[in-house]
């Protein structure tokens, strides 16, 4: 369990997502990804990452139901979509049913792997 220990993640689960989602065999995700524009002008930083597949993962606990917080994460996803990412946002939720999280993040990949 040590070995997968990270100390770039910001929240309890972010790691649990993480973790579930190297336990189902996936890749491990890139942790606080740093995404940057073709000049290196950064972005955003996003929870988990699968670059390669331009595919963000952003782990949504409370606070980012909270209006102003919602309009920003929303315009930042624009954003980032420009640049051809997908942002999927997950909550408490998804981390209770990992096997279909896990199935729907599995797909994704597939279909945007290079």
């Amino acid at each position: 369990m040590i070995a997968l220990s990270d100390p770039r993640a910001e929240s309890p689960p972010e790691t649990r997502l993480r973790l579930g989602l190297v336990g189902a065999g996936l890749p491990p995700p890139e942790v606080q990804y740093r995404v940057v524009d073709a000049y290196g002008y950064p972005l955003a930083r996003v929870d988990l990452a699968y670059p390669e597949a331009k595919l963000a993962l952003e782990y949504d606990g409370a606070v980012h139901f909270e209006r102003h917080r919602a309009i920003r994460d929303r315009q930042r996803d624009a954003e980032l979509a420009g640049y051809g990412w997908l942002t999927l946002r997950l909550t408490p939720d998804d981390l209770f049913t990992m096997p279909q999280t896990t199935h729907r993040i599995r797909d994704l990949l597939a279909l945007r792997r290079p």
